[in-house]
């Protein structure tokens, strides 16, 4: 067997135990075994992590008692931008393609920027396969109205690589007053006001690698489509009118890393990303007699937000295991722009621009 080893560590990736940080990891095999759905469900056990669900807003994640934007999310190293209330969704990031899942705890600002004080959260896509040709389905269903279908299709052609995976998440929404296998009455849609709101998600991805003898360059591009509606109770006296509420969610993360490697496990590394968030949220009235949709005429109801954040990592690493005395020396640029009615100006923009060095004596 090979020994559990983590890629979330300094300089390279190395043995879990060898690592100078905490650091939980959990593997696709734990992810299958626990038939997990999103990022939530495969992370929710884990100790020193608090998870409470919001239906609008998504997951509010806490580690080891601080939580907001003082927990990091990346996505294969890329920071993932569209906070709702200071929380990255992660009920939004596809399961089926992600490898595994670190988790540090602590303090990882030097590498990763002044947010990840808390800790973390480095999800990382599958990258990797054995065969020539690969094709995987997964399929998933929930008495509660839950549907998940998705399927992937990967080739390797010599030194080059490619997978592509798509699918969908469906949810029909829950109440309390559903019955469980109850199939006199539709399971649910027994009113139009439900607890857990109805949900659906297309999502798609590629991966694109080369691997030479002295190089490698790999892309990595998902896309994120998602519905939510909240269905408001009929408006007296006649309750042939209602407000909903509709909310559409897209994101879109990329990222290009080139590694060159010299003599004497010297490496230049080289990573640019983009991610982007887009929020929309419309409040109609729907007349219940016709089934006809109508924009309310309060411009408060209705809010588009939008992000963007930008990112170019450097690094030049001396990583050799019989050496006494390794080096880190990298720079990062991180340009984050927001817009929205909800923000002052309608337009922000925050820049992080660093140049960093460590070292390790073992």
């Amino acid at each position: 067997e090979y020994e559990e080893v983590v890629v979330t560590a300094q300089y390279k990736a190395q043995l879990i135990e060898n690592a100078v940080h905490n650091i939980a990891v959990i593997d696709r095999k734990q992810i299958e075994s626990m038939a997990a759905q999103n990022v939530i469900e495969a992370i929710n056990n884990q100790l020193n992590i608090h998870i409470s669900e919001d239906n609008i807003l998504g997951a509010n994640i806490q580690l080891q008692g601080i939580g907001g934007e003082n927990v990091k999310i990346l996505i294969d190293g890329i920071p993932v931008t569209g906070r709702q209330n200071g929380n990255i969704d992660l009920a939004q990031i596809p399961i089926e393609n992600i490898e595994r899942i670190e988790i540090v705890e602590g303090p990882l600002s030097v590498n990763y920027g002044t947010d990840a004080l808390a800790g973390t959260i480095n999800i990382i896509t599958k990258q990797n396969q054995k065969n020539t040709w690969e094709i995987t389905s997964n399929n998933y269903s929930e008495s509660s109205g839950k549907l998940n279908n998705s399927l992937s299709i990967g080739g390797k052609f010599k030194n080059h690589q490619i997978i592509l995976n798509g699918g969908r998440h469906f949810f029909d929404g829950w109440d309390p007053s559903h019955k469980i296998f109850d199939y006199r009455n539709p399971i649910a849609d027994s009113s139009r006001v439900l607890l857990w709101k109805p949900k659906t998600q297309l999502f798609g991805g590629l991966n694109y690698q080369f691997r030479g003898t002295h190089a490698s360059l790999v892309f990595n591009g998902q896309y994120l489509d998602e519905k939510i509606i909240n269905r408001g109770y009929p408006r007296p006296p006649y309750f042939e009118t209602a407000f909903d509420d509709y909310y559409q969610t897209q994101r879109i993360n990329q990222s290009l890393d080139y590694q060159y490697y010299f003599k004497h496990n010297h490496t230049l590394s080289l990573t640019a990303g983009y991610s982007g968030y887009f929020r929309k949220k419309n409040t109609k009235i729907r007349d219940l007699t016709t089934i006809d949709d109508v924009i309310t005429s309060n411009p408060d109801d209705q809010d588009t937000s939008t992000y963007h954040s930008i990112m170019l990592r450097g690094r030049y690493i001396q990583a050799k295991d019989d050496k006494k005395f390794n080096y880190e020396v990298g720079f990062e640029i991180l340009q984050e722009y927001a817009f929205g009615k909800k923000i002052l100006h309608k337009h922000k923009n925050i820049g992080d621009y660093a140049l960093y060095t460590s070292a390790e004596y073992s």
